[in-house]
């Protein structure tokens, strides 16, 4: 009798070490798969503020309809692969590269916008300088943010780009497309890349003593910028 229940002992704190053991494996795995989640770093809260550099990088290609009175359009067509601003004064306004802050006004919608500055000067051979080409772009825009995982996000943005370059007081205004991707590989800091879309709707330029329609119409096969937020 002594030794059934000797045994009866030991077999009631085998079940009790199991069970502790099996509350205690449960516990570290709720507690391991919570632990991504509060160190996720997720974007799209409300007034999380995004500061970015847009366009650094990329292939793009871009299309300059010039109409003069009486005359057939003349079309220019580039290609431009590179980092930043190529510094080409024939280039579409749309690949200038620019500065955008962004404000995420409720879960996920955000308002914002960017601005581009450019400057290039045309020397002659003699190292004197002949010209000189100033470009600016304003685009505000509105976002919606879809997080994929707490690393990844698609963020479309939309709105209008305001163009104006000098000399030759040219100007324009466009629709603009940017459905983005977003990496976020460490806290508080993203990689943006995907395909742009930019056209004009109206512009012109001066041509001699007339003043002609210019449009632009450009497509980003990638850009890719950085942004961080608080």
């Amino acid at each position: 009798m002594k030794q059934l229940s000797l045994a009866s002992g030991v077999e009631v704190r085998k079940i009790q070490l199991m069970k502790n053991t099996l509350v205690a494996a449960a516990c570290g795995l709720i507690g391991f798969a919570a632990a991504p989640e509060a160190r996720a770093q997720t974007l799209g809260k409300p007034l999380d503020v995004v500061f970015s550099g847009d366009r650094l990088f990329g292939v793009s290609f871009s299309k300059q309809i010039t109409g003069r009175p009486g005359q057939p359009d003349d079309v220019f067509d580039s290609t431009r692969i590179g980092f930043g601003w190529s510094g080409r004064t024939n280039i579409s306004p749309y690949e200038v590269p620019r500065a955008a802050v962004d404000v995420f006004v409720t879960e996920q919608l955000s308002l914002g916008g960017s601005l581009g500055f450019a400057n290039v000067s045309m020397d002659d051979n003699d190292g004197r300088r002949s010209s000189s080409t100033e470009s600016i772009v304003f685009a505000p825009r509105v976002g919606y943010l879809w997080p994929i995982s707490t690393a990844f996000s698609f963020w479309l943005r939309g709105g209008f780009t305001y163009h104006s370059t000098d000399p030759g007081n040219e100007n324009g205004l466009g629709l603009t497309a940017e459905p983005t991707f977003v990496l976020t590989p460490a806290e508080h800091f993203g990689i943006v890349f995907g395909p742009t879309l930019d056209v004009d709707f109206s512009g012109a330029v001066d041509s001699g003593p007339n003043r002609v329609m210019r449009h632009y119409q450009t497509i980003g096969l990638i850009q890719v910028g950085i942004l961080g937020w608080l």
